[in-house]
């Protein structure tokens, strides 16, 4: 398969991250404010519908207004030569007729495509969903995940979704931050501005922001914990929810139902 082939997917495989929200904790935190017993598989059915089917529609106006630019110019120019490809067609095309105010905001497009390719997407995004991931379903233990889920909607999840939350989820998470990294290239605009050595240092440290505490915790663990490495290994991917106090557990398990 060629690079260009691979980029695609690459590309393709972190715009469902970003478009999902997965990784970012926002899901996440909606989740947290339904009652126990709620039927969150149906939720999750519901926003694999409705979340492409906006993606086909929102596509859909944009290339319209795309197509409609390119017949205002008049002088058979096509689509590709309207507005050069650049992270989210979206953002430069619905503002075109807001451009035209006074006064414009010179260089938002160039911090926003910073922000979106080292903090919003791509390898740091890639780098959080994989640990988290691993953290659900290997070291808290996809068995307990299973149990919860089963308490929580009356059935426990089939064969697919636990090979997808073991083995399939965390694997394609690793092949595209694998690949992301071996391609990185210095950040670049529209295929023409060429971003200079601060904005690159400063989009690094926009990256480790996010990406630098889970190192830092394992390498603060392994230092504050007693015992030999080994000891501290084990202890360090081992889940201790069986530590929880019951009592406490159980009473939050009846307020929420």
């Amino acid at each position: 398969m060629a690079e260009s082939s691979l980029v695609v997917w690459v590309t393709a495989g972190t715009q469902v991250f970003f478009t999902f929200g997965i990784g970012f904790g926002s899901v996440v935190t909606l989740g947290s404010y339904n009652k126990f017993s709620h039927n969150f598989f149906r939720d999750g059915y519901i926003l694999c519908i409705v979340n492409p089917a906006t993606s086909i529609f929102a596509g859909t106006v944009i290339f319209s207004v795309l197509g409609h630019m390119a017949y205002l110019k008049g002088d058979g120019t096509e689509v590709a030569d309207v507005v050069k490809s650049g992270p989210g067609l979206a953002f430069l095309v619905y503002p075109e007729v807001v451009l035209q105010l006074p006064p414009p905001l010179y260089g938002g497009m160039y911090i926003f495509q910073l922000m979106d390719y080292y903090s919003a997407s791509g390898m740091t995004l890639l780098f959080t969903v994989f640990f988290q991931t691993i953290v659900i379903t290997w070291v808290y233990g996809v068995k307990k995940f299973s149990s919860n889920i089963e308490e929580m909607t009356g059935h426990r999840p089939n064969w697919y979704f636990l090979a997808t939350w073991v083995f399939v989820s965390p694997a394609v998470c690793l092949g595209i931050f694998l690949f992301s990294v071996m391609r990185c290239k210095p950040l670049v605009y529209v295929e023409i501005y060429v971003y200079l050595w601060w904005g690159e240092l400063l989009g690094w440290g926009i990256a480790l922001a996010s990406m630098v505490w889970i190192p830092s915790y394992a390498v603060c663990f392994m230092l504050i914990t007693p015992g030999f490495l080994k000891d501290r290994l084990i202890a360090g991917i081992t889940s201790t929810f069986s530590e929880i106090n019951q009592d406490t557990w159980s009473r939050f398990r009846a307020s929420q139902k």
